[in-house]
């Protein structure tokens, strides 16, 4: 849970990172932070979201800045919907078990 604690805390943060490098068409750190993007969703369980990083990894690394951009907002997207699932299921207390 820690993992995902983490995951989530530092999300949004690094998409507005990953956005900055975008925009700024710096695919080198772009590619450095979609990396651990990756390994942290793969780590988590989020393999899709993972595979969705690893193509804008494979991008960056290519320089392709046009397929970066273009496919961004579904990334950011897909993002948010994790973000929003870790939210409803991951941060909120355990139920109390009271003994007999």
């Amino acid at each position: 849970n820690m993992t995902i604690e983490q995951f989530y805390e530092e999300l949004e943060e690094k998409l507005q990172n990953l956005q900055d490098y975008k925009d700024n068409d710096d695919m080198d750190n772009y590619n450095i932070l979609v990396h651990s993007l990756k390994t942290e969703a793969r780590y988590i369980g989020c393999n899709e979201l993972a595979d969705m990083y690893y193509e804008h990894e494979k991008a960056a690394k290519a320089n392709d800045i046009e397929y970066v951009k273009k496919e961004y907002s579904n990334l950011k997207t897909e993002s948010l919907k994790t973000y929003e699932i870790i939210a409803r299921n991951f941060t909120v207390s355990p139920p109390t078990v009271r003994m007999p």
